[in-house]
């Protein structure tokens, strides 16, 4: 199609391309759609395809020229928006806008749309969202706090108690209540319900299942009421109120209703004598306690490194935050929270449910404070990136063989592989293998040259691993939530995922990450 158009570059990842068409393309392309339902169009007193094109302008002349609209709007996004410089997002949707680049609504598109007549020109304007534009971050203002990690006897022990946690039994307790930690297996059931139709009682609901960790919040609000019952034990609730949230069963959210339950069992979980034996269940070539702390005292003392360079990682990201100035398109973001939340749910089967109960399991059941959490969770890995890359773009490196080779041998002790075996399971797709391990290597290689750069004038602090750990998680959340609030084009709106139920977030999400106008 013959067509001229103009790009402008717009604030906030955004670009507008405006379209002209000649009229004498207009009128080629309505003729085309006329023609193609004079056809199959069947109206009384005609013969299919008999009907006179006069007569089906009349009728249906608003439809053909919508269809043609959206026929030449068609043409020209797919022919130019390719070859576009700023490039447009693949996975972005473009749209119809106005003058400002701003989206046209419902009302305001159907007006441009039925304004248009074949045979005259036309104009209109498609907005797009582009890469983003990151600034190099500048060091100044950076407050620094270098560490050098200390393992101490409670970090040890506090590795060991984990130890033993994971390797802990499932007792059933009887005759007793359950204590701080114990899970509590019990089912429950709305004493009566009310007809709908006479408005008598019409008996107990069928009964359902849940599960209570004693001590902590739970999804139905039981945990306060039943945590001094014993197995086997029943009781009535008098005027429970079910919490209004996505945790709870749809027909129970927010009601206030009697309720029986029933404790089927309470486990907890005893926890082996820290000696020798236990030693020697975790690693047959321990051969006494003292061993397994020695291994213990190893093992934490190679993850403090890690932990160090986080801990000083974050305090730059923080910075960045506070001092870097940049859009992040919506369309982005959507599809990284998308592909976050299709690699947990191939975790868990492809299952829906199974993905909802995860995403709720460490934040009380509360399914929507879990879809929350995962998109500040990709909002902050996003924004991470994006500024390394900018940094490693900037610095031209590039990853030498011997980058490759340490980088390789890395993954396999990790996968606790020989370097020969990973080859081989990869050698049909080595050259891809290679790209990422590479990109691994320069991207070790800024992380340690980030923090030795801040780290480089400072006095290090000795601490511990547990309060190093501590001061990281706090860290981290910090960042999260400065990020999210900052750059996330959603956070204004409520959230791309916290406002959505669980039956429509993947519909929704997947209208934001992909589709045509």
């Amino acid at each position: 199609m013959e067509e001229q158009h103009t790009v402008e570059a717009l604030q906030g990842a955004k670009a507008r391309v405006t379209f002209r068409v000649a009229g004498d393309e207009t009128v080629n392309e309505y003729q085309k759609i006329v023609q193609k339902h004079a056809k199959s169009i069947e109206l009384k007193g005609f013969r299919k395809g008999k009907t006179p094109v006069d007569l089906l302008e009349r009728r249906f002349g608003k439809e053909f020229r919508a269809e043609t609209f959206h026929e030449i709007l068609e043409q020209c996004t797919k022919e130019t928006l390719p070859n576009l410089e700023p490039k447009p997002l693949g996975y972005g949707q473009p749209y119809l806008c106005d003058s400002e680049g701003i989206e046209l609504g419902g009302e305001a598109s159907g007006t441009l749309i039925d304004s248009f007549q074949p045979g005259e020109a036309l104009e209109f304007s498609v907005g797009y969202e582009t890469a983003p534009e990151v600034p190099l971050p500048a060091p100044e203002g950076l407050e620094f706090e270098a560490v050098e990690v200390v393992v101490t006897e409670e970090d040890v022990a506090k590795e060991i108690e984990q130890l033993r946690e994971q390797n802990g039994v499932m007792i059933e307790r009887k005759d007793e209540a359950g204590r701080d930690g114990d899970i509590l297996s019990m089912q429950f059931a709305l004493q009566c319900v009310s007809s709908e139709e006479d408005g008598k009682e019409t008996g107990k609901t069928e009964m359902l299942r849940t599960i209570v960790r004693i001590g902590q919040d739970d999804a139905h609000g039981f945990e306060p009421k039943v945590r001094a019952m014993k197995s086997g034990e029943t009781s009535i609730l008098k005027g429970h109120s079910f919490p209004d949230t996505p945790g709870v069963e749809e027909p129970l959210r927010g009601r206030i209703e009697d309720v029986q339950v029933e404790i089927s069992s309470i486990r907890t979980r005893e926890l082996p004598e820290p000696d020798d034996d236990f030693a020697q269940d975790i690693d047959e070539n321990y051969e006494t306690f003292d061993d397994l702390k020695k291994a213990t005292r190893n093992k934490l003392e190679h993850d403090a490194e890690h932990v160090q360079q986080s801990y000083g990682l974050f305090q730059i990201y923080q910075h960045w935050t506070r001092t870097l100035e940049f859009a992040v398109p919506g369309s982005m973001v959507a599809y990284r929270t998308q592909s976050a939340m299709d690699a947990i749910r191939k975790r868990m089967d492809g299952n829906e449910a199974n993905l909802m109960m995860y995403l709720g399991m460490s934040h009380g059941g509360d399914v929507q404070k879990g879809l929350q959490a995962l998109e500040e969770d990709t909002m902050l890995g996003l924004f991470v990136d994006l500024v390394r890359e900018k940094l490693l773009r900037n610095k031209g490196w590039q990853a030498t063989d011997e980058d490759i080779d340490k980088e390789l041998e890395h993954s396999a002790k990790h996968q606790g592989m020989t370097v020969a075996d990973l080859k081989k399971r990869y050698e049909d797709q080595w050259d891809q293998v290679k790209d990422h391990l590479g990109r691994e290597a320069l991207s070790s290689k800024l992380s340690t040259e980030l923090v030795t750069e801040a780290g480089k004038d400072g006095k290090a602090v000795k601490l511990g691993l547990v309060e190093l750990k501590e001061r990281l998680s706090g860290l981290e959340q910090t960042c999260r939530d400065a990020v999210y609030r900052k750059f996330s084009p959603f956070a204004e709106k409520g959230g791309l995922l916290g406002i959505r139920s669980e039956a429509d977030t993947v519909e929704n999400i997947e209208g934001q990450a992909s589709g045509d106008i």
